[in-house]
C-alpha cells in the first residue's frame, strides 16, 4: 500500500521519477507527487488519482523523491497528498505506513507553534525533524529522535533544502530497498520495480537511518552505531512492465502460469522424489509437529485454506486455517512443536508480520511461502519455499495463488509419503502436477468461449459460487475475483450450506457458478445444482466432465477442463477458469481490471 520512488545523481530527470510511481501504481493509486531539488530549489508537483495525471515537467536536479498514495486517515485529495513539507519549507518527505501517535505528536508540535495544512498522519513526519533540528540536532540526530518519538510503521525518505546531494531514509515496518546503478543511487519500496539500470540492491532492516548519496550509502541503528548494508544481485525480468500482445497485467499474469508453473516444478521433481530444498534443514521438524495452522491474507488465504486441507488429509498432520487478520489477535493454544505456515505474494503484508511475532513469542516455528526473496516474512521466517511466481502487476492476484497453492501440495504430498499416504496416490499426483502446464493451456485456448458467456451474463448483480471440500476455497477465490474486479457482488459458498440459507436468495437474476468435480462425490454437487435451477438460478457449470458426459438439465452455460484426478490439481485448474470468467465479467463492464477502485497490491498497513 502506497509506493516510494526516489533517486540521487549528478542529474535526476522528473520523468524517471515519475515512469517509477507508475511501475508502482498497483501498490496505490488514489493521488501521488514529486518532489525534486534543482539549482533554483526544491519542486514539489502532486496530482489526485494516478501518477500518470501528474504532469510532464521538463525538470531535473540532483535529488528527486515520488509518491503513489493509498488513502487511509484521509481523503485522497491535492492538499492530502504527498510529498508533505514542513513548516520552514525546507524539508519534503514522503511516507509509508500509518503514524499511530499522531494525534499526540500533532498536539505536541502544535504546542510549539507549528501550524498543518492536511488532515493527515504523515505530516506530522517533517515537522518534527524540523523541530529537532531546532534544538540543536544534526540531521541524523533528528532523524533518531524522530524515529524514536512517533509509534506505528514507516518508509520514509526525504529531501532537505540546506543538503541538497543526499535522500534521507528512515525504516520501520514498512518495505524500503536501496538500489545502486553507475553514477546513481536509487531507493524504492519494491524490490521488482527498480528502473533496468539497478544491478544490485539492498533490503533495509528495521530501525535504521539512512544519508544517501550518489556514490555513498551511510547506515545507522538508532542509536547512532555505523552498519554496513550487504547488497546483491538484482534478478527481474525486463518484461515485467511489457504488456507484449496483451490488454492488461491481469491478462498477462494469467496467461503466464504457463511458465510459472513449470517453473515452480523445476528441480522440485527428480523421478517421482519431491525435493524442496528450502526445508532441507526443517522437514524432520515439521514432520513431528503436533498442529500446523496456515494463515494469510485475501487470496493468500484462500490458497492457505487448500494447503491446510491437503496437509491435514494427504500429510496427515492436524492443520487448521485462520486469516491473518484474527489469527494475529487470537490467543491461539501453540508451543515448540507448532508450525505457523505464512502465505503472502509480497512478503511485506502486514497481518501476516503480526501473527509471525504473535506465534514466535509463544515458541512456535514458521514455515514461509513466499514470492519475494528478503522480503520481511522471509527473513522472519524459519525456512521456506520461494513459489517462483514471478511479479505481479495487476492488484488481482493469479499467477502468485496458483504457485502458492503448488508449494503447498508438493509440502504435503512430501510429508505425507512418509506419514501414510499411500505411494499409489503419491506418484499419481506427481504424475498429474507435472502435466499442470499442459491442463492451463488447455483452459487458456478456451478465452474466447469465456468472454462470450461473461458478455450473456454481465449484467448480474449478484453471483454465488458454489464449491465443495478442495473447492470450497476456490469457490471462495472465484468469488472474491469477481467482486474485487468487476464490482458484481459475488459470494463462495460450499454446496453442502445451500439449504441452510442462501437458498433463500436463489431466482432467475441470481448468477451462479458452480464446480463440479466428477471424481469428489460429483451426486452431492449435482443435487445442489438442480435445487439452484429449480428456482430459476441461472448456472454457469465449471467441471471436468465433457459435454456429453453431464445433463445440459442442469446448466445454462458449459465450460469444461480437463484436470486429471487429483481434487487439488482440479482445484488448480477450475480457478484458472474464474480467473477468465472474472476478468471478461470486469471487461464487459467497463473496469480497470488492473487497478481497481479502493484496493491495492500489497497491503503493509492494518
Amino acid at each position: 500500500m502506497c509506493g516510494i520512488f526516489g533517486s540521487v545523481a549528478d542529474s535526476v530527470e522528473y520523468s524517471a521519477i515519475k515512469q517509477g510511481l507508475k511501475n508502482l501504481a498497483y501498490r496505490g493509486y488514489d493521488s501521488a507527487g514529486i518532489a525534486v531539488a534543482t539549482s533554483q530549489g526544491v519542486v514539489v508537483e502532486r496530482t489526485e488519482g494516478h501518477p500518470k495525471f501528474l504532469p510532464d515537467l521538463d525538470l531535473r536536479g540532483t535529488v528527486a523523491i515520488g509518491h503513489n498514495r493509498w488513502a487511509t486517515h484521509s481523503p485522497p485529495t491535492k492538499d492530502n497528498s504527498h510529498p508533505y513539507t514542513s513548516n520552514d519549507n525546507k524539508i519534503s518527505l514522503v511516507h509509508n505506513g500509518i503514524i499511530e501517535n499522531y494525534v499526540e505528536v500533532k498536539n505536541f508540535l502544535e504546542g510549539k507553534g507549528f501550524t498543518f495544512y492536511s488532515q493527515t498522519d504523515t505530516e506530522v513526519l517533517p515537522n518534527l525533524i524540523q523541530y529537532y533540528l531546532s534544538q540543536g540536532d544534526d540531521l541524523r540526530a533528528a532523524m533518531r529522535h524522530t524515529a524514536k518519538h512517533v509509534e506505528g510503521a514507516f518508509g520514509v525518505i526525504f529531501i532537505h533544502a540546506d543538503y541538497p546531494n543526499q535522500m534521507n531514509l528512515m525504516k520501520l515496518g514498512s518495505p524500503m530497498y536501496v538500489g545502486r546503478a553507475d553514477g546513481s543511487v536509487y531507493v524504492c519500496s519494491d524490490a521488482f520495480s527498480f528502473p533496468e539500470e539497478v544491478k544490485t540492491y539492498s533490503s533495509i532492516d528495521d530501525s535504521k537511518i539512512l544519508i544517501i548519496r550518489k556514490d555513498s550509502v551511510d547506515v545507522q541503528d538508532l542509536n547512532g552505531t555505523k552498519l554496513t548494508l550487504i547488497f546483491e544481485e538484482k534478478d527481474v525480468s525486463a518484461d515485467t512492465y511489457c504488456l507484449g500482445k496483451y490488454d492488461h497485467y491481469m491478462q498477462k499474469e494469467i496467461y503466464e502460469q504457463f511458465s510459472y508453473v513449470m517453473s515452480g516444478l523445476m528441480g522440485r521433481i527428480k523421478d517421482t522424489e519431491i525435493v524442496l530444498g528450502g526445508l532441507q534443514d526443517c522437514i524432520d521438524k515439521f514432520a513431528n509437529s503436533n498442529q500446523i495452522i496456515f494463515t494469510g491474507c485475501g487470496s493468500a488465504n484462500n490458497a492457505a485454506r487448500v494447503g491446510a486441507l491437503a496437509m491435514e488429509e494427504v500429510g496427515k498432520l492436524m492443520s487448521r486455517n485462520m486469516a491473518s487478520g484474527e489469527l494475529k489477535y487470537k490467543d491461539a493454544l501453540v508451543d515448540e512443536k507448532s508450525w505457523l505456515v505464512t502465505v503472502s505474494q509480497s512478503g511485506e503484508t502486514a497481518d501476516v508480520i503480526g501473527c509471525i511475532k504473535n506465534m514466535k513469542a509463544k515458541g512456535a516455528n514458521v514455515l514461509g511461502i513466499v514470492n519475494t526473496p528478503n522480503s520481511t516474512i522471509y527473513q522472519m521466517t524459519d525456512c521456506g519455499i520461494h513459489i517462483r511466481a514471478g511479479k505481479e502487476v495487476s492488484v488481482a492476484s493469479t499467477k502468485a495463488v496458483t504457485n502458492q497453492i503448488l508449494a503447498m501440495l508438493l509440502l504435503a504430498y512430501k510429508i505425507g509419503l512418509e506419514n501414510g499416504c499411500s505411494y499409489r496416490e503419491y506418484k499419481e499426483f506427481v504424475k498429474e502436477a507435472q502435466k499442470l502446464p499442459y491442463f492451463i493451456n488447455r483452459v487458456l485456448k478456451q478465452e474466447e468461449k469465456i468472454k462470450g458467456i461473461c458478455g450473456t451474463y454481465k449484467a448480474a448483480k449478484t453471483a454465488f459460487v458454489i464449491g465443495r471440500n478442495a473447492l470450497e476455497p476456490i469457490a471462495d477465490e472465484i468469488a472474491l475475483k469477481i467482486k474485487e474486479i468487476s464490482y458484481i457482488h459475488a459470494e463462495g459458498y460450499s454446496g453442502s450450506e445451500l439449504k441452510h440459507g442462501p437458498l433463500a436468495l436463489i431466482d432467475d437474476k441470481i448468477l451462479n457458478v458452480c464446480l463440479l468435480d466428477k471424481n469428489f462425490y460429483p451426486e452431492k454437487t449435482i443435487s445442489n445444482i438442480e435445487e439452484i435451477r429449480a428456482r430459476g438460478g441461472k448456472v454457469i457449470l465449471i467441471t471436468n466432465y465433457t459435454k456429453g458426459e453431464v445433463e445440459n438439465k442442469i446448466y445454462d452455460r458449459l465450460i469444461s477442463a480437463e484436470t486429471g484426478n487429483n481434487k487439488y490439481i482440479t482445484a488448480m485448474v477450475f480457478n484458472i477458469v474464474g480467473q477468465l470468467l472474472s476478468y471478461h465479467l470486469a471487461l464487459h463492464n467497463g473496469r480497470d481490471v488492473d487497478l481497481p477502485r479502493n484496493l491495492a497490491k500489497s497491503v503493509t498497513v492494518e
